[in-house]
């Protein structure tokens, strides 16, 4: 599966043990594997959700990655 592929290789570039690790592949691998068999989400979502979920392991498997500061939801929030 090419999407199982990418995952891996996404997973398997990061030097950080808490993203390079079987269970995050596991999980990852395994999310997808809902995704992209539900009879509910089309196959144009499924590519979607994949390239977020790589895009989020190649983020936090980074050493360098910052994650942003404060909630997002409280700044739209008009007083």
């Amino acid at each position: 599966m090419v999407l199982d592929m990418l995952i891996e290789d996404a997973i398997k570039e990061s030097p950080m043990w808490e993203v390079n690790n079987p269970r995050v592949h596991a999980i990852a691998r395994n999310l997808m594997l809902m995704v992209t068999n539900s009879e509910f989400i089309s196959q144009d979502v499924s590519h979607e959700v994949c390239g977020y979920l790589i895009g989020l392991i190649n983020a936090y498997g980074d050493p360098k990655f910052q994650e942003p500061i404060g909630n997002h939801e409280e700044e739209n929030v008009k007083t």
